[in-house]
């Protein structure tokens, strides 16, 4: 193992390296009830270890030790009542707290176990702590962070040392603590073993078995089941056989049963397989219908069964297996359990086990029988039970996350540690479940006696007075001492004086003594010496012999501080004397004498040097300083702050003259300190302090390279007045460094030309205001930094310019009127008040956003003028077609860049618009006339689209508008058609309106400016009319063959086919009345047979001497001008086919 020398399995033995020796029977009673009774509770929770051999566990008629964060709690077995919780029993093994206790119970004792360090213990059979002082045996310190595990192996135990570097195990017992306890070099184990992989710390991570470990080792995704054995025969400091017994995954569990023959079986549960191992023999049992299992979990106390709780995503299953490896039972799914519940390792009792929920908001307790049957048992027994108040709100938190469960016999019992109760469960029955109040326990230290309280059968005491013992002697009565003693010739030998007592001082002793008259006839002494003889080797000469007369006591003085004494009192008779015993004393601790010539200076680092002078050493009948400490304090009076650190230098009695170096540092720069210094002796005693009467002031040069200076922009000035600007100073490595300390403090300057403008300061304020600024000025502002009391040491930072400040531009007017100056023109003048150049340093202007606004902003003339006194007028021509009507002028004036000044008087902004009142823009006046306009029909009317041009001739009408030209036929009260569009257009008319005929006109309106035109023309040319049909004739005559006879139609007089119209032609017979003996859609021509009408004589049948044939023809117009019109029937001439 890493760090270890001589032997790897050797311990350290007890410092003190003297034989125990024990306590009395009352201190080993307290130990048997406050350590051994604690097995079954860290152990049980951490590891699978075999109950049923843990004797310690049934001590004091069957109690058992709970774990609980405030100590270990005692509890009845027969009727689960608490009786003592015991203090300090983690001090046996050197562990903090009760928490970091453990305690492994074995069959003839119980080992103590530090979880943290490894530490160990153990109490032998009879109640007594083997070794009882200064702790128990400390293992060996491995590199990193362990963890220590206690597993059971009869008498003795396996202690699991583990951590990420790897793994040590231990085989101790009794022996190897008596060793320890004992004279002797080294403590050896009885044996050992080094594994270079961790050891698994989860639930059933190790088990003991057959006197073997079983430990599963190793990281990632696979794990070691490791078989360590003693050798047969081997000597203590063996190391351990060690076996591979199986590889299996990282989810993996062991655990361990008592068969039916008394040995043991062990077997590691795995996700897919349960393989056990008995009698040199291994069995596998494959475990299938799970997935994805993240937690197994071994049952405690069984007996012939290896049972063990799965979890997958699908919950919680049962799967166990008998000793000999058969009788496979499961993975059978626990469907009363929640899936989600954070079960503990269950305790198996009477045929089930027993689980809870441990996780967050759990408690709910679990029966589950050999079959994987789940049962909640009744009443209370069904959750932990929780403290609550009167109206039942919880008082403790639903946390479980350290309960565990244990099984002794038919009782089970649920313990959370950081809950004020328990459960007990009674499976055969015999009481109801019990809700276990730990707090009614009895607290008593380990070192007190708990047997009184633990045991039930308290021994009786005899009841009335007692004689007394035989062989008692009656004293005899004391005899009177007389008064009347003759003492000035006396011989008598003095007696021996008592000293009662020694009350020293640091320089001085108070003795008092007694003298015994043990004779009627005894002569009283009245004079006595007192000697003192120096026992400490480092103090001067104590003072010579001296004389009391006629008393009994005597203030000494003289002596040293902190030295021890041996004083003695002689009686004198009559020249004759006899010293008392000495007396031992050792005068109080007193601190160095108080330094003189306390000094202090200071230099240009920021630093204090102080200087003092000591009283000396034992030479000089002074105590010597070990130490100096310095210890400064404000006397500037600015306030309260922390007290500054002290320091502390080697004291030397050999040298008279001290000096150091106090450093500074920016919370003291500029500081004023005063200084005391004291001395502490060689044994840590404080002396009286030195006060430095002045105070002194650290500083530093400035740093000016860290000190930035920035000034604002002034504000703008109005007329005449000046403007100011603010200068901050910011500082990179601080204010109280850059400026050489606190206090120190800076003048600002405003500076024009080299000269100054105005000052302000010196002052502590980080920003100033510096005015006297105008418009149109460069300036600048310079810095003087000075450090506390020294302005030798001044420095001035580069000045840095001030934007240059601007007026603010004065209020401003305009006024505007117009003249006339043609029939489409006019010209604008405009007159600007409130500045003229000679106010602004002579400076002109330009127009900027400026113009003439008519008929309410709908139109805007740019005024663009530069380079001009605003004193003078300004003229600008104005096209009155553009713009006209009710009109404004808008100015808006900026410096002009050629002959602005540097700074330039008013800056880059631009005056404030100032608007004029109305100015009266006349627009151009309209001068057409309805003879300028005319309308006639257009050349391509036609009944179906006829149409009326709209002319204009004369001056254009460039700046007309909303122009309407409407059609009527009877003097406007029929619209025809109309057009907003300016002439010359074509208007299309209503059809209806030519075919209703009348006189049509054409009304023409629109805008001219102010003016508005109305005329009305008449419209010249023919307009469209409908057909007349008595311009066509026709004639029929038969033609065609007999197998296909027609009549053709031919027009005799005009020209339908100019017409635009719509024909039809049907040939009718008498003897068939509304019948169509045939028919056509052709539009008639003058050509002979222009159109041959087919007759369907099957239709019409021929009747001779009856039927007369003939033709009626007809037309429409598309255009719906003319109106439908059917001419006569034409009797069809010739011969028919």
């Amino acid at each position: 193992m890493a760090g270890r020398r001589h032997d790897p399995a050797a311990f350290r033995r007890d410092p003190a390296a003297t034989p125990t020796r024990k306590p009395s029977r009352r201190q080993a009673t307290a130990m048997i009830a406050g350590l051994v009774l604690v097995a079954g509770t860290v152990a049980v929770a951490s590891y699978a270890v075999k109950p049923n051999k843990a004797r310690a566990f049934d001590l004091f008629y069957g109690s058992v030790f709970l774990n609980d964060e405030r100590a270990p709690v005692a509890v009845d077995l027969t009727n689960a009542k608490p009786t003592v919780r015991l203090i300090d029993a983690n001090t046996q093994v050197s562990a903090k707290s009760p928490t970091e206790l453990g305690v492994v119970p074995l069959t003839n004792g119980t080992l103590l176990l530090n979880t943290a360090t490894g530490e160990f213990n153990v109490v032998d059979p009879t109640g007594f702590v083997i070794k009882s002082k200064n702790g128990g045996v400390p293992l060996p310190k491995p590199a990193g962070t362990t963890t220590s595990v206690g597993i059971a192996s009869g008498a003795s135990a396996y202690i699991v040392q583990t951590g990420p570097q790897g793994t040590s195990v231990y085989l101790v017992g009794q022996s190897t603590v008596q060793s320890a306890a004992g004279q002797g070099a080294r403590v050896k184990p009885r044996a050992y073993a080094s594994i270079d992989a961790p050891g698994s710390s989860a639930p059933g991570g190790a088990a003991s078995a057959n006197g073997e470990l079983w430990l599963l080792v190793g990281s990632g995704g696979s794990r070691a089941l490791t078989q360590l054995t003693l050798p047969r025969g081997s000597d203590a400091g063996v190391t351990l056989d060690s076996a591979e017994r199986a590889t299996v995954p990282a989810v993996s569990a062991v655990g361990v049963t008592t068969g039916r023959g008394g040995g043991d079986a062990v077997a590691v549960a795995s996700p897919e397989q349960l393989e056990v191992f008995d009698a040199g023999r291994s069995r596998k049992l494959a475990v299938s219908g799970l997935s994805g299992v993240d937690r197994i979990l071994p049952a405690s106390n069984q007996r012939d069964r290896l049972s063990f709780l799965y979890h997958s995503p699908a919950g919680w299953s049962l799967v166990s297996g008998s000793a000999d490896g058969g009788g496979l039972v499961g993975p059978v799914a626990l469907s009363g359990v929640d899936p989600a519940a954070q079960l503990v390792p269950p305790a198996a009792s009477n045929g089930s086990l027993f689980t809870m929920d441990g996780g967050p908001g759990g408690g709910r307790v679990w029966r589950i029988d050999a079959k994987g049957a789940v049962q909640t048992p009744p009443g209370p027994a069904a959750q932990y039970p929780i403290v609550r108040s009167s109206t039942g709100k919880a008082l403790e938190v639903g946390d479980f996350g350290d309960s565990y469960a244990i099984a002794r016999g038919s009782r089970v019992v649920f313990n959370s540690p950081n809950h004020v109760q328990a459960l007990a469960v009674f499976t055969d029955g015999s009481h109801p479940p019990v809700q276990i109040d730990k707090s009614a326990a009895v607290s008593l230290n380990a070192a007190g006696g708990a047997t009184g309280l633990i045991d039930s059968h308290p021994s009786k005491k005899p009841a009335g007075p007692q004689p007394p013992a035989k062989g008692t002697v009656k004293a005899p009565p004391a005899q009177p001492i007389s008064d009347k003693i003759r003492c000035r010739n006396t011989s008598q030998v003095p007696h021996i004086p008592t000293i009662t007592r020694a009350t020293p001082g640091s320089r001085s002793v108070l003795l008092q003594w007694s003298y015994p008259l043990l004779d009627p006839r005894d002569c009283a002494p009245s004079t006595y010496t007192v000697s003192v003889k120096l026992i400490s080797s480092a103090a001067p000469s104590p003072p010579s012999d001296v004389t009391v007369q006629g008393q009994d006591g005597v203030n000494l003085s003289g002596l040293f501080p902190d030295t021890r004494y041996e004083i003695t009192v002689k009686a004198f008779l009559n020249g004759r004397g006899t010293p008392s015993a000495p007396v031992e004393i050792a005068t109080g601790p007193e601190g160095p004498a108080a330094p003189t010539n306390l000094h202090t200076t200071t230099d240009s680092s920021g630093n204090w040097t102080v200087t003092w002078s000591s009283c000396g050493g034992v030479a000089q009948a002074c105590v010597a300083s070990a130490t100096w400490t310095v210890i400064p304090s404000f006397c500037d009076g600015t306030g309260l702050s922390s007290t500054p650190a002290t320091i502390s230098i080697a004291g030397d009695p050999t040298q008279h003259t001290f000096t150091t170096k106090f450093p500074g540092n920016v919370a003291l720069l500029g500081r004023g300190l005063t200084f005391q210094v004291q001395g502490i002796g060689t044994k840590g005693t404080v002396g009286t302090p030195s006060r430095d009467g002045g105070c002194s002031y650290s500083w530093t040069p400035p740093v000016a390279a860290n000190i930035s200076v920035a000034a604002s922009s002034p504000p703008k000035i109005t007329g005449q007045a000046t403007s100011a600007t603010t200068v901050a100073v910011s500082f990179a490595g601080g204010q109280v460094h850059d400026l050489g300390g606190f206090g120190g403090q800076l003048t600002y300057e405003l500076l024009s030309g080299g000269a100054v403008v105005s000052k302000s300061g010196p002052k502590t304020a980080t920003t100033a205001k510096l005015d006297g600024i105008r418009p149109g000025q460069h300036y600048q502002v310079r810095v003087i930094v000075n450090p506390p009391r020294h302005p030798e040491a001044a420095v001035t930072i580069p000045s840095i310019d001030v934007t240059p400040a601007v007026a603010l531009w004065p209020a401003l007017s305009v006024s505007a009127s117009f003249a006339t100056d043609g029939a489409l023109s006019g010209t604008l003048t405009v007159q600007i008040s409130g500045l003229v150049s000679a106010d602004a340093r002579g400076e002109t202007f330009d127009l900027i956003d400026s113009g003439l606004s008519c008929g309410g902003g709908n139109s805007v003339m740019t005024l663009d003028k530069n380079d001009f006194d605003p004193k003078q007028a300004l003229t600008f021509p104005v096209d009155r077609t553009q713009y006209n009507g009710p009109c404004s002028v808008t100015i808006r004036l900026v410096q002009d860049r050629r002959t602005a000044t540097n700074p330039s008087v008013f800056g880059a902004d631009s005056s404030a618009s100032a608007t004029s009142g109305s100015v009266p823009v006349d627009p151009p006046s309209l001068t057409a006339t309805g003879g300028d306009f005319s309308a006639a029909w257009t050349s391509d009317s036609t009944r179906g689209q006829p149409k009326i041009l709209v002319s204009h001739r004369g001056t254009p009408l460039l700046f007309s508008n909303t122009w309407s030209l409407v059609v009527s036929n009877n003097a406007g009260v029929t619209n025809c058609g109309s057009s907003s569009t300016e002439p010359p257009t074509t208007i299309a008319v209503d059809k209806a309106c030519v075919t209703a005929g009348g006189t049509f006109t054409v009304r023409i309106t629109f805008n001219y400016f102010l003016s508005r035109g109305d005329f009305t023309v008449a419209v010249t040319g023919t307009a469209p009319t409908p057909v007349n049909p008595a311009q066509f004739t026709f004639t029929a005559a038969w033609g065609g063959t007999a197998a296909k006879p027609l009549v053709n139609i031919t027009t005799t007089a005009g020209d339908p086919s100019s017409a635009g119209l719509s024909w039809t032609e049907v040939v009718t017979a008498n003897t068939s009345p509304g019948v169509f003996c045939g028919s056509s859609r052709a539009t008639p021509a003058t050509a002979p047979g222009s159109i041959a009408v087919a007759v369907v004589r099957t239709t019409c049948p021929f009747i001779a001497g009856q039927t007369v044939w003939a033709v009626t023809i007809g037309y429409t117009d598309p255009s719906g001008v003319s109106p439908p019109h059917n001419y006569p029937p034409i009797a069809v001439t010739g011969v028919e086919p």
